[in-house]
């Protein structure tokens, strides 16, 4: 097991940036004397919800490079808000990710973003991993009520390393708490999540070649050799032929990357001053990319990890924004073809399906048992920038669909055939399982009437099955996008003056 140190606060504020409707907490927790990791928390815009809400999940989001900031990940793509005005502002995300999930951007490891500290002590996905979940462990020992959360660990990019590795960290260190053999806190691990991510080269750099230009068999032969190498060999071949072009390799269609304006709000004295920030900002770090391409780790496969949790039945979502080029989805699919898990085969010969947002197709997906990969259309390397409605509906739908497989019986809800307004229901060793329908098709926005009737439906079921306590999802207010006040006001309404108590 992980040895974890005792929880060191360097320094951790409660400012009102970015959302001030939530709760947030940034700063630094101590993993040694000389190493203080900057994070950056966000709850849920879910606890605005005055009824209980015990079911909400924490997602943890980390950037790539290796070097690189989740700063990118909460400013340019999911977190509450984004820069205008060249970094002078923020203004509200109505597409971030905390509306479905507390979120916990981290810059990681030491020497990266705002962290700050000895950086030479890291230069693995391994150690990098070994690292963070003391800092997890601090984290939670700091902020107790957010342990027994389920936890979805998402990453992108060199994400692909970060992430596996670090949830097989987590997941073995459960069993040894479990067994008695290790010391801290379960970490409630339920899924892990990797957007374009880097996991196996050898597999990858080859589809450079259909996706982009015509010869990478040097490369390929070259990384079988010699690993440490070889990246740095390849790589800028590889970048010529897009390079080459002026095309962005983020996004083919373009010829510049995402603006960086959030670079220029971080560095702002008041701004640094308000998150409890004790360094200038760089968004990439030289050095620690530099670090891990000596080791060899860049170039390092990490799909054993992604074999291993799929084995030990960990939900796994691979997804690729289709207009990427040095992530690009075709080596990501090759990757998930390859993974060598119990139910392989089975994936292999899964059909692919088209996924719609609003009535529109998003992409597409395959899926077998635990794994699921998704391409998304029109999308480069930072998928929630591109299409961040779509990515938002495919992290939501993987949190429900979590939910889904805990309950079970979906199946069989659906086959009751109810139409718009009516109730299907289970029961199971005493409890009873609800599925409303207030809408025709899942695309489509339910109407107030509808939404409004199916709820006065509930409570007279409720009422005739002598049912005390109600737990629901938030309803109506998630992809439906019904106004969270009006959902309040028609749940406390709807069931008022009954002797039942509601958790949301």
């Amino acid at each position: 097991p992980v040895n974890i140190s005792e929880v060191g606060v360097f320094d951790i504020v409660s400012s009102k940036l970015c959302d001030p409707s939530v709760k947030q907490y940034s700063g630094y927790l101590d993993i040694s004397s000389d190493e203080h990791i900057f994070f950056w928390f966000f709850e849920s815009r879910n606890k605005k919800n005055p009824l209980p809400s015990e079911s909400i999940p924490l997602t943890i989001w980390l950037n790539g490079g290796p070097g690189c900031s989740s700063m990118i990940g909460l400013f340019q793509e999911l977190g509450p808000c984004n820069t205008i005005n060249k970094g002078a502002s923020t203004q509200w995300n109505p597409n971030s990710w905390n509306e479905v999930s507390h979120m916990l951007f981290i810059d990681q490891p030491v020497g990266v973003g705002f962290s700050d500290g000895d950086s030479s002590k890291v230069s693995t996905s391994q150690q990098a991993a070994d690292k963070l979940y003391v800092f997890l462990q601090n984290f939670f020992k700091k902020f107790p009520e957010y342990a027994k959360l389920d936890l979805h660990f998402f990453g992108e990019s060199f994400g692909g390393h970060y992430v596996p590795t670090s949830a097989r960290v987590i997941y073995d260190n459960n069993q040894q708490i479990i067994a008695g053999r290790g010391n801290g806190t379960i970490i409630n691990l339920k899924t892990i999540g990797i957007g374009n991510g880097w996991i196996n080269p050898l597999i990858q750099y080859a589809t450079y070649a259909s996706f982009a230009c015509d010869n990478v068999t040097a490369c390929y032969k070259s990384q079988k050799n010699c690993a440490a190498v070889d990246h740095r060999w390849c790589d800028p071949i590889i970048r010529l032929y897009i390079y080459g072009t002026d095309l962005s390799i983020y996004d083919i269609k373009e010829y510049s990357d995402p603006p960086t304006d959030y670079v220029n709000y971080l560095n702002q004295p008041d701004i640094i001053k308000q998150i409890g920030a004790k360094e200038k900002f760089d968004v990439c770090s030289d050095p620690i990319y530099f670090a891990f391409q000596d080791s060899g780790d860049v170039i390092s496969n990490t799909a054993n990890h992604i074999e291993y949790l799929l084995d030990k039945n960990i939900p796994i979502l691979l997804y690729h924004g289709d207009l990427d080029f040095i992530c690009n989805w075709y080596g990501g699919h090759d990757v998930a073809l390859n993974l060598n898990w119990s139910h392989a085969d089975q994936f292999r010969k899964a059909p692919t399906h088209e996924w719609s947002v609003s009535g529109k197709k998003a992409g597409t997906y395959q899926e077998a048992s635990n794994l699921r990969f998704v391409r998304v259309y029109n999308a480069g390397h930072e998928v929630p920038y591109y299409q961040p409605e779509n990515s938002l509906s495919s992290n939501g739908k993987r949190i429900a669909d979590i939910f889904k497989k805990k309950v079970q019986g979906l199946q069989e809800l659906k086959e009751q055939n109810k139409k718009v307004g009516q109730i299907a229901y289970l029961e199971r060793g005493g409890r009873y399982i609800f599925y409303v329908i207030t809408k025709e098709k899942y695309f489509q926005k339910p109407s107030k009437a509808n939404f409004e009737r199916v709820l006065n439906e509930l409570r007279v079921m409720c009422e005739e099955m002598n049912i005390r306590n109600l737990s629901m999802p938030r309803i109506g207010t998630g992809l439906d996008k019904l106004p969270l006040e009006y959902v309040h006001d028609v749940i406390n309404a709807t069931f008022q003056g009954t002797n039942m108590r509601i958790l949301m």
